[in-house]
């Protein structure tokens, strides 16, 4: 009788294995960095709010109602605006993005709100027109104006060309995947030269397309302003990679982030109108800038400057894209070469989202604020790109730049998505921040920059007022010298803050809340 059971595989010279043991899984999962986390401090100021709850309601990541939100913010400016930090240099405002992600992860959802906002934008503007008088029998048929126009839908390369010579602003074209728009390119012939017009797009300047069917009449396009929005899949999106550099896609910021969990369903959000309001005012402000007029009496955009602040910050910020270019190859050079002129349009439309988003008068210069956040955004920006590229023929290693941190009790994100390394223990006021500054890689200006952001948060936790006013029991502690720590310098903050650590209560803090 053979033997059965454990016992009989025993004498036959076999072990019983009860259960199967757990899989590796790290066989088959792939190599991408994980996802960088969008901080506050890396969003337009006044918008951290809205962009979570939003995201919250819509079941889906916040960097994709965050993207969605830039770019359609970059092209209802349009050419209205443009910032110029010297007088030979100026960038139109608008901005690229990506959403990759697989599918059911949510990218639809987070376009809705704003595909639907520029939809009632157009509706509005179309209302506005006056018909023409009747023409007199003996006069020539006038060729028909073209309507109003925001946004694009399903074009080919040359309908968007006509599209943009008809609108002096420009024009925001939404792929819901934008593998589409890549696969189109070239599709009717051309060789290339659908391409070449969106890479040259991106630079905002003059557009002649001349075509044998134009009989004479091409098409001209004063300043092509078109911002780009749209999704794509991860597997498309290494189909592209896997091709040819030729500089389309280091224009393009890549969002791909973890996914948003799973909530539950609300039958009713009370607040969902008042976000839409938000978003629908916010869309008539930008979209109401009113052009100037060149010496010919044609519609010229207006160009914002720097202020003195924000153009030392961002002198800085272009030196250390430009190095990080160079000591870069293949797609991460060409995308951290594109970073100067991003980081400008990225900073003026901060800039005027967070007017829109508050009272007050239309700005004149862009600030220091808007400049911060904007590098804090494309650093997101840069690991996110890091993300994408992993296990591709674009794939390269990191730079090596020494970054030091001051460790924390509770766990941090797997990357810094500030403009700067500064992190303090909890609870150590004056005394933790002056530590962190001095083990901080980054230049003066932006690391006081990023402290100033950081203080902030930890302004209720400081007990006591020292000599400098840096501690209060209202809300007012480090705040105040975290201000004015990019006009006098980091040197003269951090002397401040080591002299009070010894010298007052604001070594100590009453609460743990985390700078």
């Amino acid at each position: 009788m053979p033997p059965d059971g454990a016992d009989g595989l025993r004498r036959i010279g076999m072990v019983a294995i009860p259960t199967w043991p757990e899989p590796d899984l790290r066989l088959v999962e792939d190599d991408r960095a994980p996802a960088p986390i969008l901080e506050d401090d890396a969003l337009p100021a006044g918008w951290g709010g809205w962009l979570a709850d939003e995201a919250m309601a819509r079941g889906c990541p916040r960097d994709y109602v965050a993207a969605g939100l830039i770019a359609t913010a970059s092209a209802l400016v349009g050419n209205a605006r443009h910032v110029a930090p010297t007088a030979t240099w100026t960038e139109p405002p608008h901005l690229w993005m990506a959403l990759i992600g697989s599918p059911s992860r949510g990218k639809s959802p987070a376009l809705r709100p704003i595909v639907e906002t520029v939809r009632t934008i157009e509706r509005e503007v179309a209302k506005k027109g006056i018909a023409p008088p009747d023409r007199p029998p003996d006069a020539d048929a006038l060729p028909v104006p073209s309507m109003p126009r925001l946004m694009a839908m399903d074009a080919t390369t040359e309908e968007l060309q006509h599209l943009l010579a008809g609108q002096t602003r420009g024009l925001l074209y939404v792929r819901d995947e934008l593998a589409g728009w890549l696969g189109n390119h070239d599709r009717y012939g051309g060789h290339g030269a659908d391409r070449a017009f969106y890479i040259e797009a991106w630079n905002g300047g003059a557009d002649v397309a001349d075509r044998v069917k134009h009989r004479n009449m091409p098409v001209r396009i004063e300043r092509a302003s078109l911002a780009i929005l749209g999704g794509m899949q991860p597997d498309r999106l290494r189909e592209v990679l896997a091709g040819s550099d030729d500089g389309l896609m280091a224009r393009i910021i890549c969002v791909w982030p973890e996914p948003a969990p799973i909530g539950p369903l609300l039958a009713e959000d009370g607040q969902a109108v008042v976000r839409g309001h938000r978003l629908l005012s916010a869309a008539r402000r930008l979209y109401g800038l009113a052009m100037d007029d060149d010496p010919a009496g044609e519609p010229a955009p207006r160009n914002l400057g720097l202020d003195p602040a924000g153009l030392a910050l961002f002198d800085e910020f272009r030196r250390e894209a430009m190095e990080r270019a160079r000591s870069s190859r293949g797609l991460a050079a060409g995308w951290h070469g594109k970073n100067p002129g991003r980081g400008l349009r990225l900073a003026l439309v901060y800039e005027l989202l967070a007017w829109v988003g508050a009272d007050g008068a239309e700005p004149r210069t862009v600030t220091a604020d808007a400049m911060a956040r904007a590098a804090g955004y494309l650093d997101y920006a840069a690991a996110m790109l890091e993300r994408v590229t992993a296990g591709s023929p674009s794939a390269v290693p990191r730079p090596t730049r020494p970054r030091s941190r001051v460790t924390s009790s509770r766990p941090e994100p797997t990357r810094s998505t500030s403009g700067c390394s500064i992190s303090v223990r909890p609870g150590h006021g004056c005394a933790g921040a002056s530590v962190a500054l001095r083990r901080c890689a980054c230049s003066p200006t932006r690391a006081g920059y990023a402290l100033q952001r950081r203080v902030g948060r930890a302004a209720r936790a400081v007990t006591g007022r020292c000599r400098h006013g840096y501690g209060s029991s209202t809300d007012e502690p480090l705040a105040a010298a975290a201000r004015r720590a990019p006009e006098r310098g980091a040197g003269t903050l951090l002397r401040n803050l080591m002299r009070c650590s010894k010298r007052s209560k604001c070594s100590k803090a009453a609460t743990s809340t985390e700078i």
